[in-house]
């Protein structure tokens, strides 16, 4: 199966269950004989370096300790010097290996290396393949502010090999599924209610249907980008439960995943748009109970609802102090809101 994500570089997505075809495609795409440096960390190069080594013909390596904390300035000069040993150029490619923090710093280092060279997504998360990988949004943590200082760059491909899904740690699994939830009750109430009715069979991993939610996730994100690339509008009803979310991320020090903070988040603003008379209570809980199904968090208990409100006011999605919040008019329909109280916010949290 393949995508095609229509933005100012247009570019395709390919799904697969294996890195067989990742020479084939690269030829496609006119990538090959160029240098090439992969970007990964310490959890993924054991699993699956050598394998895409071997069929892109050795390219070098970079490989950074595993985690949401090293997404930060140290990090990248220290990937700019392994590009400089490695003499990459302008018509370099740098190819990101892992999950959403990879795609973030490798994608950040090409949008910045040589004023941007190209470089190619290969998402081994659940987050990453239906979310980080797609959209050309990069960036790095900055002041405990998360993605502060980035970058729109596209990339030339996504490769998704869902095999990886196999490897995928349960918290891992269970942090991409928040970003799943979030496509269907902001984009497509079909898709929404086919994880409903296939939620089981999404635990078991089946490939059919894993490749049915991830596929379907993309296309959502890809209808949403392709008219609004750079999030001057219609793109911010991605940021549904991110402004609670990454607010709750930056508090927990990034111990607890984006994932479980987007739930957070959504739980949140499902509330506020139950109260406003957008979706029905039954529709709120409905969609409440399917994240409780999946292991995610639905309750921002474990954080003071004052200093998440404070820490939403450092968030991107603020503009001249006034929260700008993505709320549902209803199941599969998204808008932004810039006139949500604090006092509904803090009651929502409070909930």
């Amino acid at each position: 199966m393949e995508l095609t994500v229509q933005t100012e570089n247009t570019y395709p997505i390919y799904f697969r269950h294996d890195y067989g075809d990742l020479h084939g495609v690269f030829k496609n795409v006119g990538l090959l004989g160029r240098k090439i440096c992969i970007v990964t960390d310490t959890n993924v190069a054991p699993l699956y370096l050598d394998a895409v080594k071997k069929v892109l013909d050795g390219p070098p390596a970079f490989i950074f300790k595993a985690g949401e904390a090293q997404k930060h300035m140290g990090t990248l000069q220290e990937m700019y010097k392994c590009f400089l040993t490695h003499k990459l150029d302008r018509h370099s490619v740098i190819v990101a290996l892992g999950g959403g923090v990879a795609g973030d710093l490798a994608g950040f280092a090409a949008a910045t290396f040589m004023r941007g060279i190209d470089f190619v997504q290969l998402p081994t998360s659940l987050l990453a393949q239906v979310d980080a990988s797609v959209g050309g949004k990069t960036a790095i943590d900055f002041e405990g502010v998360k993605n502060l200082i980035g970058a729109f760059h596209q990339p030339k491909l996504v490769y998704i090999n869902l095999a990886t899904l196999s490897t995928l740690p349960r918290q891992e699994f269970v942090s991409g599924m928040g970003e799943v939830v979030k496509h269907g009750l902001i984009g497509d109430a079909a898709y929404y209610q086919y994880l409903q009715d296939h939620r089981q069979t999404i635990q078991d991993l089946d490939p059919e249907t894993m490749l049915q939610v991830v596929a379907g996730s993309c296309k959502i994100k890809e209808a949403v980008v392709s008219q609004d690339e750079k999030e001057a509008g219609l793109r911010e009803i991605l940021n549904f439960g991110h402004c609670v979310g990454h607010a709750v991320e930056s508090l927990s020090n990034y111990t607890l995943p984006h994932g479980q903070c987007v739930a957070i988040g959504m739980c949140t603003v499902l509330r506020i748009s139950w109260k406003l008379g957008h979706i029905t209570q039954g529709e709120m809980e409905q969609a409440i109970h399917l994240m409780k199904f999946f292991d995610l968090p639905t309750t921002a208990a474990d954080y003071d609802p004052e200093k998440i409100l404070s820490t939403m006011y450092q968030d991107k999605k603020t503009i001249n102090d006034i929260l700008r919040i993505v709320l549902l008019k209803k199941i599969g329909d998204a808008y932004t809101d810039g006139t949500v109280s604090t006092d509904d916010i803090l009651e929502s949290l409070k909930a």
